[in-house]
């Protein structure tokens, strides 16, 4: 029982350890300071190695940089806060120049709880700005999002229909037509779609899409629309209910 239990936190230890770094770093000062809880040391230096001829091409120091920004939002010291009024906006930022640095994703798949708790606070925002009505905004994190998960055509999808909300025609149109010809395909089967972290949204956006398009008196791509839904989301009972609505079934 006590070697089980030794075992049980030396396991703990090394988990919690490996969060508290990049995985499978190659900066050593980095991955030190970081451990150290030296933030602003690490943000300096980071930085550094962006512009330096043999590292700047380097994914990994952005990483570092996305990581530092977001530990420094969580603080409670309101001299640092007032030092890095936007730290969780710079950390989004730097996120997404990691992912565009890192071309085959090495450190992107490594270190994915990061970038998925991170997506997951962008996910928030985007909810929040389209719940008030705010539909540019909301495209603009969806947006965000998107830059880190380029493949999710739920998110796609959703940009397009806030795009449209917000009547910007040309891309949300654009982004509606590339997202629901690859949606389609993905679902030859005629299954429903397969449940995710951001199928609801793409359930959100087909409502919202359809209610734009019912509003400008598109009467027959509303219906089609909401027949791709239907067939999404067969249980659905907003999906349903909207069916319904659009083709005056009693």
């Amino acid at each position: 029982m006590k070697n089980f239990l030794l075992f049980l936190l030396s396991s703990l230890f090394l988990i919690n350890f490996s969060y508290s770094q990049v995985v499978g770093s190659k900066f050593e000062k980095l991955t030190k300071l970081y451990n150290e809880q030296r933030y602003e040391d690490c943000l300096y230096k980071s930085n550094n190695y962006t512009y330096k001829e043999k590292t700047r091409k380097e994914a990994e120091p952005y990483l570092y940089l996305a990581m530092c920004y977001y530990q420094i939002s969580l603080m409670d010291d309101p001299d640092i806060l007032e030092d890095y009024p936007k730290a969780l906006k710079n950390s989004i930022k730097y996120l997404i120049k990691f992912k565009k640095k890192d071309k085959k994703d090495e450190y992107f798949t490594k270190n994915i709880d990061f970038v998925k708790k991170m997506a997951n606070i962008i996910i928030d925002d985007a909810k929040k700005y389209y719940k008030d009505k705010n539909f540019r905004k909301a495209a603009s994190s969806f947006k965000l999002y998107s830059k880190l998960f380029p493949n999710d055509n739920n998110i796609i999808y959703m940009i397009g229909a806030c795009n449209m909300k917000a009547k910007n025609y040309s891309e949300g149109q654009k982004y509606i037509s590339e997202s629901i010809v690859k949606l389609v395909d993905n679902n030859k089967d005629g299954k429903p779609i397969k449940k995710s972290n951001t199928s609801q949204i793409l359930e959100d956006a087909f409502i919202l899409y359809s209610n734009y398009l019912v509003n400008d008196q598109k009467i027959d791509s509303a219906q089609s629309t909401i027949k791709i839904a239907k067939q999404f989301f067969p249980n659905s009972g907003n999906i349903t209910i909207q069916y319904n609505i659009i083709n005056k079934v009693k």
